[in-house]
Protein backbone atom coordinates (compact mmCIF):
# COMPACT_ATOMS: atom_id res chain seq x y z
CA UNK A 1 0.00 0.00 0.00
CA UNK A 2 0.96 3.53 -0.62
CA UNK A 3 1.93 5.97 1.98
CA UNK A 4 -0.55 8.55 0.86
CA UNK A 5 -3.23 5.70 1.20
CA UNK A 6 -2.83 5.53 5.24
CA UNK A 7 -4.42 9.17 5.98
CA UNK A 8 -7.13 7.68 3.12
CA UNK A 9 -8.05 5.15 5.20
CA UNK A 10 -7.70 6.89 8.62
CA UNK A 11 -10.59 9.45 7.12
CA UNK A 12 -12.16 6.09 6.16
CA UNK A 13 -12.04 4.52 9.23
CA UNK A 14 -13.28 7.58 11.34
CA UNK A 15 -16.44 7.89 8.63
CA UNK A 16 -17.49 4.40 9.46
CA UNK A 17 -16.83 4.98 13.23
CA UNK A 18 -19.35 8.08 13.21
CA UNK A 19 -21.49 6.31 10.91
CA UNK A 20 -22.73 2.86 12.10
CA UNK A 21 -25.10 1.77 9.85
CA UNK A 22 -22.80 2.32 7.21
CA UNK A 23 -21.34 -0.82 5.29
CA UNK A 24 -18.83 -0.92 2.43
CA UNK A 25 -18.06 -3.17 -0.51
CA UNK A 26 -13.74 -3.24 -0.86
CA UNK A 27 -13.39 -3.84 -4.58
CA UNK A 28 -9.71 -4.45 -5.87
CA UNK A 29 -8.51 -4.56 -9.38
CA UNK A 30 -6.05 -4.94 -12.24
CA UNK A 31 -4.89 -4.14 -15.16
CA UNK A 32 -5.81 -7.04 -17.18
CA UNK A 33 -6.34 -11.06 -16.35
CA UNK A 34 -3.09 -12.13 -16.75
CA UNK A 35 -1.32 -14.69 -14.25
CA UNK A 36 1.28 -13.07 -12.37
CA UNK A 37 4.58 -14.70 -11.60
CA UNK A 38 5.92 -12.10 -9.31
CA UNK A 39 5.05 -9.21 -8.20
CA UNK A 40 7.00 -5.71 -8.15
CA UNK A 41 8.03 -7.15 -4.68
CA UNK A 42 8.55 -10.55 -5.98
CA UNK A 43 6.25 -12.21 -3.17
CA UNK A 44 2.86 -12.72 -5.04
CA UNK A 45 2.40 -15.15 -7.73
CA UNK A 46 -1.14 -16.19 -9.40
CA UNK A 47 -4.11 -14.94 -10.80
CA UNK A 48 -4.81 -11.36 -11.54
CA UNK A 49 -8.03 -12.35 -9.42
CA UNK A 50 -6.57 -14.06 -6.65
CA UNK A 51 -4.26 -9.95 -6.40
CA UNK A 52 -7.24 -8.46 -6.75
CA UNK A 53 -8.88 -10.20 -3.65
CA UNK A 54 -5.65 -9.61 -1.74
CA UNK A 55 -5.28 -6.42 -2.17
CA UNK A 56 -8.72 -5.63 -0.78
CA UNK A 57 -8.23 -8.18 2.15
CA UNK A 58 -5.73 -6.03 2.97
CA UNK A 59 -8.14 -2.99 3.48
CA UNK A 60 -10.84 -4.96 5.25
CA UNK A 61 -7.74 -5.95 7.83
CA UNK A 62 -6.30 -2.20 8.37
CA UNK A 63 -10.17 -1.23 8.95
CA UNK A 64 -10.77 -4.49 11.29
CA UNK A 65 -7.49 -3.62 12.87
CA UNK A 66 -8.76 0.20 13.53
CA UNK A 67 -11.55 -1.09 15.28
CA UNK A 68 -14.50 -1.44 12.56
CA UNK A 69 -16.38 -5.08 13.06
CA UNK A 70 -15.64 -7.46 10.16
CA UNK A 71 -19.57 -7.65 9.33
CA UNK A 72 -19.51 -4.32 8.09
CA UNK A 73 -17.04 -5.05 4.99
CA UNK A 74 -17.22 -7.11 2.13
CA UNK A 75 -14.01 -7.32 0.24
CA UNK A 76 -14.04 -8.57 -3.58
CA UNK A 77 -11.34 -9.19 -5.94
CA UNK A 78 -12.73 -8.51 -9.64
CA UNK A 79 -8.90 -8.81 -11.35
CA UNK A 80 -9.25 -7.12 -14.93
CA UNK A 81 -13.52 -7.39 -15.22
CA UNK A 82 -13.77 -3.90 -14.35
CA UNK A 83 -10.67 -2.01 -15.98
CA UNK A 84 -11.29 1.84 -16.40
CA UNK A 85 -9.08 2.00 -19.96
CA UNK A 86 -9.59 -1.25 -21.96
CA UNK A 87 -6.14 -1.45 -23.92
CA UNK A 88 -3.98 1.02 -22.43
CA UNK A 89 -1.59 2.90 -23.97
CA UNK A 90 0.92 3.95 -21.71
CA UNK A 91 1.91 3.46 -18.11
CA UNK A 92 -0.03 5.87 -16.43
CA UNK A 93 -3.57 4.23 -18.38
CA UNK A 94 -2.60 1.22 -16.50
CA UNK A 95 -1.76 2.20 -13.72
CA UNK A 96 -5.51 3.65 -12.91
CA UNK A 97 -6.62 0.20 -13.61
CA UNK A 98 -4.87 -1.27 -10.38
CA UNK A 99 -6.90 0.38 -7.70
CA UNK A 100 -9.13 -0.17 -4.88
CA UNK A 101 -12.47 0.87 -4.91
CA UNK A 102 -14.51 1.39 -1.84
CA UNK A 103 -18.04 1.25 -2.35
CA UNK A 104 -20.92 2.95 0.15
CA UNK A 105 -23.59 0.53 1.37
CA UNK A 106 -26.28 2.59 2.90
CA UNK A 107 -27.33 -0.32 5.18
CA UNK A 108 -26.29 -3.64 7.18
CA UNK A 109 -29.28 -5.51 5.62
CA UNK A 110 -27.27 -4.67 1.96
CA UNK A 111 -23.84 -6.44 2.54
CA UNK A 112 -25.60 -9.32 3.92
CA UNK A 113 -28.13 -9.59 0.90
CA UNK A 114 -25.84 -9.14 -1.69
CA UNK A 115 -23.46 -11.89 -0.15
CA UNK A 116 -26.36 -14.69 0.55
CA UNK A 117 -27.35 -14.15 -3.55
CA UNK A 118 -24.14 -14.92 -4.87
Amino acid sequence: MKKDGFSELDKLTQYLKNNSGICIEIQGHTNGNKRIRGSYKGNFKGSSKKLSQHRAEIIKKYLIDKGISSDRLNAIGYGGAKMIHLNPKNQGQANKNIRVEIHLLPRKANILTTVNQD
